[in-house]
């Protein structure tokens, strides 16, 4: 294993030559540990990047006054590589360590990024309290479209919950990663997602209830995406959208 330390320090440095070689170093290992009957090195090096990405300075006596909130050892810029270098490494202590990130402004959206790429329920839990419960519209988002392509009760209840928010862009993105879940039932929640949008919120929506048509079919079930398709064949919607339901519904034929 490489001198971790001395890789952290050169990436702190500020010295873009020193960091673009550490960053090299590091990235070549994580790589170097990816296959097969590497697992304990994966973890240890894991381990040790999720340490250095929680790692805060001790305060002093006036900051513990203040309740001041601790400052991170390393620099925004380290931690948010140290984020993407876990994403390949995955564990539980990257997921924990990525866990921290999302609670700080400055790393939080390279911390969803990672999640978005690592697999299993641990990563999803915490996608879906960034969907639900996060701040900002943006970064809300970003966890939804993380959700799109995850399967499971907790997700569609989730999406469900998104889609009646009141934010506009936050209805759109659930009704969008909602049509890749195989339920006909999502045809309602997709639909009443648009509430009072406008006319590119109408469009998105139709194009969402297409690929909820088109999940169903590939599932199998034909009937509801037949429904579906026309519905938004004889709805009031573009012409493009009507086109490819069309083209949809000859297909199923």
């Amino acid at each position: 294993m490489p001198d971790i330390k001395a890789i952290l320090e050169k990436l702190d440095s500020g010295d873009q030559t020193e960091v673009y070689k550490a960053n090299l170093a590091l990235f070549q290992y994580v790589h170097e540990l990816g296959g097969s009957g590497k697992e304990e090195a994966r973890a240890e090096l894991a381990e040790k990047l999720a340490t250095a990405l929680t790692a805060t300075k001790e305060q002093d006596e006036n900051q513990r006054r203040r309740n001041a909130p601790p400052s991170h050892v390393h620099t925004v810029d380290t931690r948010n590589r140290l984020c993407r270098a876990l994403s390949l490494l995955g564990g539980e202590a990257a997921t924990d360590a990525l866990a921290h990130c999302l609670k700080h402004f400055d790393c939080r959206e390279m911390a969803r990024w990672a999640l978005d790429r690592l697999s299993g329920s641990a990563s999803t839990e915490l996608l879906i309290k960034a969907a639900t419960e996060g701040i900002g519209e943006e970064f809300r988002v970003g966890a939804i479209n993380a959700l799109a392509h995850r399967r499971g009760g907790d997700v569609v209840t989730a999406l469900r919950e998104c889609s009646s928010d009141q934010h506009l862009e936050v209805r759109l993105a659930a009704a969008e990663a909602l049509a890749n879940q195989p339920d006909a039932s999502l045809d309602v929640v997709i639909l009443s997602a648009w509430g009072n949008g406008d006319t590119r919120a109408q469009k998105r929506i139709a194009k969402a209830r297409i690929r909820l048509a088109s999940t169903l079919a590939d599932a199998g079930d034909t009937r509801a995406a037949r429904k579906i398709y026309t519905s938004v064949l004889n709805g009031e919607t573009d012409l493009a959208q009507k086109h490819a339901a069309e083209l949809a519904l000859a297909e199923l034929a």
